[in-house]
């Protein structure tokens, strides 16, 4: 069928090279030369620090989708603000290591007992066997807003595609989230319809980028909604269309 043959897996190569791209693209088609409603350095600074919520934050996503000065000057910040914490970070590390090390040299020493079965001690879980091969799918979410209630009809018309397969989702989360552990459901009607992946988002390519796996063999096609979910946050909701 056509739908089988188009859902092969993206290799990671493939992958890459599409992430790459759609980043390029991004900093390049919207050149807007003469910086028209373009909303300033504190606003994108307070968008870097995860600090805009509500219509605002669909305001500013919306501009920089389609401003490319806008979105460079968006990554310079927050890579600057991250390079920052990564420096915090390193240095509480390095205390809390040399803590380590000298309580370390000034405890004595006793031989640890060796395990009965070393064979055994090293033995691995076996592979689980019989599982489909993940199809990979890049879901860019990196300018669309959350849709509030149900999804109106200019949102399906977005919608991010899905084949009915076992997938493995690299989400490119919209501007301005934070890292961490997130929680990701499929719903339709506003019922669950497959159980909820966790999962931790990560700075990857200039981005946050969240790894999750789904199984949607057992949906039917149709209109669903992908909710994300990150701790001491409200749930997001993005329109999603199985094929």
């Amino acid at each position: 069928m056509n739908s089988e043959r188009e859902a092969r897996p993206l290799t990671r190569k493939q992958e890459r090279l599409l992430v790459n791209l759609a980043i390029e693209a991004s900093r390049a088609d919207h050149p807007n030369p003469e910086r028209r409603g373009c909303p300033g350095a504190e606003a994108l600074g307070a968008l870097a620090h995860r600090q805009v919520k509500g219509d605002r934050l669909g305001e500013l996503v919306d501009h920089i989708a389609d401003c490319s000065p806008c979105f460079r000057e968006y990554e310079r910040l927050a890579a600057s603000i991250r390079n920052r914490r990564t420096v915090k970070v390193g240095a509480a590390l390095m205390i809390v290591v040399g803590s380590a090390l000298l309580i370390h040299r000034n405890v004595p020493r006793h031989p640890h007992p060796q395990p009965q079965n070393v064979e055994s001690a090293h033995q691995q879980p076996p592979e689980p066997t019989g599982q489909a091969t993940a199809v990979a799918v890049v879901v860019d979410l990196r300018f669309s807003a959350p849709t509030r209630g149900q999804a109106t009809a200019a949102a399906n018309a977005r919608s991010s595609k899905f084949p009915r397969a076992l997938l493995r989702l690299r989400i490119q989360l919209p501007l301005g989230s934070a890292e961490g552990h997130y929680e990701a459901a499929l719903f339709r009607g506003g019922v669950l319809q497959i159980p909820t992946a966790r999962a931790t988002a990560e700075f990857q390519n200039r981005m946050e980028v969240l790894d999750v796996v789904m199984d949607t063999r057992s949906l039917p096609p149709g209109q669903y909604e992908l909710r994300l979910h990150h701790a001491g946050s409200t749930w997001q909701r993005f329109p999603i269309l199985i094929e």
